[in-house]
């Protein structure tokens, strides 16, 4: 351990030693697992964990402190996220990623992981600081709606639906071209995997979308017609929307599934059709209100 860490933790103020001593309270009281490593002495060792962290991983305090974190990976080492925890470390920067760990019995789970680092006086990072949450349910859940979301591109790709797949939490976790496409040219930015689907829902839509959104959640079908004037106000293009709940095999929800289909031509035809049928009955009406003037004049001049 660093000279730095050992000063903070042998210091006499009273004041500070309580301080210290209600923050551990906290941090055991935590029902995330949190551990501490040391930045400045070799390896990052781990020099404190909680109880959630045993009761998470099945490792003691014992077992984990004095260990570099690398060990809950196992032999797992090739993940594209650890190089994303690498950067933020390298650069003292904070950063959210989710690995796959494994716990004391060798039974894998899925940990989101939060660092941040600690700074001294001097600038200087002391510890970082990681916060742990076991979101395997969540993973294993995102992995079926990928799964869903195959066979859904299989249906869908020789009709003119898109469709966009959206979790429980709103995250938009995959999409087909087309729906890349409708929201490209609609609301000018592209859709990303992951991202809020109310960054995508115009202020004026919101209540509507939630409440569709929560239909569907609820084992509802829905379908509405929105129209949206796009990049080119000029130009209005309609779409008939559908929400499919998206259910396992064990019928648990995990997601929505948002059908959209471009309706402008056909409402565009309804449009015209409608004009006709009120052109032809404006005629209709005229020619018969002229027949009947007609036979009042022979009425009351005589047969001709």
């Amino acid at each position: 351990m660093s000279n730095k860490s050992q000063n903070a933790e042998t210091s006499n103020n009273p004041s500070e030693q309580i301080i210290a001593g209600f923050e551990r309270q906290i941090l055991e009281a935590s029902p995330s697992g949190m551990i501490l490593v040391d930045a400045q002495a070799d390896d990052m060792p781990i020099v404190y964990v909680n109880a959630a962290f045993e009761g998470m991983t099945g490792y003691s305090r014992n077992e984990a402190i004095g260990r570099n974190c690398r060990f809950l990976q196992s032999n797992d080492r090739g993940q594209r996220n650890l190089d994303i925890l690498r950067d933020a470390i390298k650069n003292k920067q904070a950063c959210t990623v989710t690995l796959r760990n494994y716990r004391k019995d060798g039974t894998p789970f899925w940990n989101e992981l939060r660092v941040s680092p600690i700074f001294d006086p001097d600038g200087d990072v002391t510890h970082f600081v990681g916060i742990q949450n076991d979101v395997t349910q969540r993973e294993e859940a995102l992995d079926k709606l990928k799964v869903t979301s195959a066979h859904l591109r299989a249906m869908l790709d020789s009709t003119r639906q898109s469709f966009t797949l959206i979790d429980t939490n709103a995250r938009v976790v995959d999409f087909d071209r087309r729906g890349a496409q409708i929201t490209e040219d609609v609301f000018g930015k592209p859709l990303r995997k992951g991202a809020d689907i109310y960054d995508y829902i115009l202020e004026r839509d919101i209540e509507s979308f939630t409440t569709n959104y929560n239909r569907a959640l609820a084992r509802e079908t829905v379908t509405v017609e929105n129209e949206f004037n796009g990049q080119d106000t000029t130009a209005i293009q309609y779409f008939e929307v559908t929400y499919y709940p998206v259910t396992d095999i064990q019928d648990t929800i995990l997601g929505v599934c948002m059908s959209a289909e471009n309706i402008t031509e056909r409402k565009q035809m309804e449009d015209a059709l409608h004009e006709s049928e009120k052109l032809y009955r404006n005629l209709f009406e005229n020619t018969m209100h002229e027949v009947h003037l007609w036979k009042l004049v022979r009425d009351e001049q005589g047969a001709i």
